[in-house]
């Protein structure tokens, strides 16, 4: 971008520096551009929280939906959202993909869930567990208490 009469002198603040500059800031802007449109996307089509516990009820069911990190803050949630599907008497199903860490509270809960939906005669739909949590299981020895399918 130097030309051959500019001479190189960009140790001193010259004309290589300024170019260089302006070359960096339109590189900034053009990354800026495209994460800000990719964020408008993404908050776009968000269908659930980023973080939590929400019921969704249809005419042939009720799902419990858990997000982000399930811990002990959120067990009194996830414990009325399960009360409530029940008593909704309609099939249960839990959708935990979007979970990113559940920890043994949250897990018990949906270990009692399974346990009284075949009490009840309920159908019970555990959905798959998400990636982050089948270590878990299996480091604390739930993976045959099939918590999920």
């Amino acid at each position: 971008m130097v030309s051959a009469d500019q001479g190189n002198r960009s140790e001193n603040g010259g004309p290589e520096a300024s170019a260089v500059a302006v070359d960096a800031a339109e590189s900034s802007s053009k990354i800026e551009t495209g994460f800000e449109s990719a964020i408008e996307v993404a908050d776009y089509t968000r269908e659930v929280p980023p973080e939590g516990v929400s019921v969704n009820r249809s005419e042939s069911s009720t799902t419990v939906i858990v997000s982000g990190e399930i811990d002990i803050t959120l067990s009194a949630d996830l414990k009325a959202a399960l009360v409530e599907a029940f008593e909704a008497g309609k099939p249960v199903e839990i959708d935990a993909l979007r979970a990113s860490y559940m920890d043994v509270t949250a897990l018990e809960l949906l270990w009692a869930a399974r346990q009284l939906a075949v009490r009840k005669g309920v159908v019970y739909k555990p959905g798959c567990a998400p990636a982050a949590v089948g270590p878990l299981l299996t480091q604390l020895g739930m993976g045959e208490l099939e918590i999920f399918a």
